[in-house]
């Protein structure tokens, strides 16, 4: 009877070691994933505003009078939308100051200075932040894709910087939606501004929690493969 249960099970067995690595190809590139969701992520998050229009890191919005004026801020430049047409957009470049529109607002109400304009771009400035943390990811990445334990551990430490320059980021396109929202929303004209976050911060928070948890991914693929070859030999 012991004979016939060891016939019966026999033709499973080669099957266990193709599962098995099936299953530690999986585990193993769940960090890679990871980085590659991130560096997706900050790639939408880099072609804000002007690039792509339609993609923002904030929104502010001014009504009244029967018209309205949209401004999309990103990472390099904002676009102007007169009552929902004719787009007018800056040029790409690193730093900016308010559009003239909202400053005009800002300015009537006594809340916007020399200094606040100079905080404003300098804060725009290190939304160049954005790309870098992309192009970051991205080695990370590649290591990850390519490599096997030790090279486990390098993607890990860098996409600790990665997750860093990410953290930062996001840490930026939040103050400057509190700048402008205390500026033009809680001290504007008869409510006239509203100001809220858009589509490249929160693709900016995804790509940090991606790049948090790809850290602790990658390094534990790196362990749990030396605990294999150990195993294994």
């Amino acid at each position: 009877m012991m004979l016939l249960v060891g016939v019966h099970d026999h033709p499973s067995l080669p099957h266990l070691p193709l599962r098995r690595s099936f299953h530690m190809l999986g585990f193993h590139h769940f960090g890679t994933f990871l980085l590659f969701c991130a560096t997706v992520l900050l790639i939408v998050s880099s072609i804000t505003s002007p690039v792509v229009n339609d993609i923002p890191i904030i929104r502010a919005t001014i009504g009244g009078s029967g018209s309205s004026l949209r401004a999309n801020f990103g990472v390099f430049g904002y676009c102007l939308t007169q009552d929902g047409q004719n787009d007018a957009c800056t040029g790409t470049e690193v730093g900016y100051e308010l559009p003239a529109a909202l400053a005009q607002i800002a300015s009537s109400t006594g809340i916007l200075s020399d200094d606040a304009q100079s905080a404003i771009r300098a804060v725009t400035a290190a939304l160049i932040l954005h790309p870098i943390a992309c192009g970051v990811s991205f080695f990370a990445f590649l290591i990850a894709a390519c490599s096997d334990r030790l090279g486990f551990i390098c993607a890990s430490l860098i996409a600790v910087l990665a997750a860093i320059l990410a953290l930062i980021a996001m840490i930026l396109d939040l103050i400057l939606v509190i700048f402008v929202r205390h500026w033009f929303e809680d001290n504007n004209l008869d409510g006239l501004v509203d100001v809220d976050y858009s589509y490249g911060t929160w693709t900016t928070v995804a790509a940090f929690a991606c790049l948090f948890v790809a850290v602790f991914a990658t390094l534990c693929a790196c362990i749990r493969d030396r605990r294999q070859r150990r195993y294994k030999y």
